[in-house]
């Protein structure tokens, strides 16, 4: 089974960092929202991967991280997460179409990757 790692990136604990994913055919769950994060390559560790996809698709070092959980479906998704690097405006994006400081309230209006779905009910819930 295939393993991804994934940040959730937070300010202040009541918003969370979420990347448009590009509306490409090729691509699953394209136009959905999403985590910064992505496939761990051969000899890497997750926390390696996440660190580095943060890196690569938001050019930000991902400091702080903590292991949240795993989600596997297909494939196991390791989840961390981690204050916000930055503010969300000085943030270059290097893949997908935009990104999203968003609330709880306002994920529920989004059209999320399903997986991450469930993640962001676990981790707001987590933080009442």
């Amino acid at each position: 089974m295939s393993r991804l790692s994934a940040a959730v990136l937070y300010h202040e604990g009541d918003r969370v960092l979420l990347r448009l994913r590009d509306d490409r055919a090729d691509l699953p769950y394209p136009n959905h929202w999403d985590l910064i994060g992505g496939a761990v390559e051969h000899g890497e560790t997750i926390h390696e991967a996440v660190v580095r996809e943060v890196k690569e698709e938001i050019e930000r070092d991902a400091v702080g991280l903590e292991y949240f959980s795993n989600y596997p479906v297909g494939t196991i998704n390791h989840v961390f997460t981690a204050p916000l690097p930055a503010p969300v405006e000085s943030i270059v994006l290097r893949e997908g179409q935009r990104l999203a400081l968003v609330t709880e309230d306002e994920t529920r209006a989004l059209a999320l990757v399903p997986w991450v779905a469930r993640l962001l009910g676990e981790y707001f819930a987590a933080r009442r």
